[in-house]
């Protein structure tokens, strides 16, 4: 996948270029409540935009999502995020 960016609210993180079986990981901080999208050049060189059903807030949240992407699809989506003061 080439150009990939992960969104959340008020802000998006640039990852480049994710070869096929490498990971990516980056740390977000949202400007209020948000979910997480990420945006991608597919194989045919189209724009894509996947959303990941989640659900955090700028405080108090917590944790980590795994998205794993096979073509233009959201194969797998883990959250662990939860809400706590640690």
């Amino acid at each position: 996948m080439q150009n990939v960016v992960v969104h959340v609210t008020g802000n998006s993180y640039e990852l480049g270029t994710i070869g096929f079986g490498e990971q990516e990981r980056v740390k977000v901080r949202p400007s209020s409540e948000s979910h997480v999208e990420i945006s991608f050049l597919n194989a045919s060189g189209q724009q894509r935009r996947l959303v990941a059903a989640c659900y955090f807030e700028s405080r108090h949240y917590h944790g980590t999502i795994a998205i794993d992407v096979s073509g233009d699809k959201l194969v797998r989506f883990q959250d662990s995020v939860s809400i706590g003061m640690y």
